[in-house]
């Protein structure tokens, strides 16, 4: 790898593990819904409510959400019901504000607040769509080696398994090496969820 590269690699490395944090304690939730009435408004764990409260003049509160919880949602039934918003639990309060008006049951315009783990999957996120110099697989190295280093330090093992299958899903199997393709063989032998290992190995047939 170029050190340039290298260089890329540490500095985003650095910063994600600043944010990588989880105490195995309580959350609180509030947030704005701009535009909602006052109607309901729920929060699960997969398949299982957890709570609901609510909405009183665009504002919403959940109190005492377990953060060994892997991940949450959180969600309005109206007539015009949004896609949930996924929340992965951090001690603390965590606001969300919900931009009713433009959101769809396809895509849910929101922004997440005071959550360490979501400021570190923004920072990966922010790394992955960044233009670098290179051939295609000294670019996806680089991305994969960011990742590599997230998973490694994620306490959260949803927010883990989002992470891969994004990248999973979004690099070229074609134009990798043997050592990325080993690399995210690593990460799925690691996670071992259905759904991403049966994506990998579909992208692995074509390459």
């Amino acid at each position: 790898m170029k050190k340039h590269t290298i260089n890329r690699c540490l500095v985003g490395s650095s910063i994600l593990l600043s944010f990588l944090s989880c105490n195995p304690n309580s959350m609180t939730v509030n947030g704005t819904i701009e535009g909602c009435p006052n109607t309901k408004i729920y929060v699960y764990d997969k398949e299982k409510a957890l709570d609901s409260t609510m909405i009183k003049d665009e504002k919403f509160e959940f109190y005492n959400i377990n953060c060994n919880i892997a991940s949450i949602q959180i969600y309005v039934r109206d007539e015009k019901l949004f896609s949930p918003v996924t929340i992965y639990p951090d001690f603390g309060t965590c606001t969300v504000n919900i931009d009713y008006k433009n959101s769809t049951p396809f895509k849910t315009k929101f922004s997440i607040y005071n959550n360490s783990n979501h400021l570190a999957y923004n920072k990966w996120e922010e790394v992955m769509q960044k233009h670098c110099k290179g051939t295609y697989n000294e670019v996806a190295t680089e991305k994969i080696n960011i990742t590599k280093i997230f998973i490694a330090n994620a306490t959260n093992e949803a927010l883990k398994l989002d992470v891969v299958r994004r990248i999973v899903g979004f690099i070229d199997y074609r134009q990798l090496d043997s050592i990325n393709i080993n690399q995210l063989d690593a990460f799925c032998l690691e996670l071992d969820d259905g759904i991403l290992n049966s994506l990998h190995q579909s992208k692995k047939k074509i390459q």
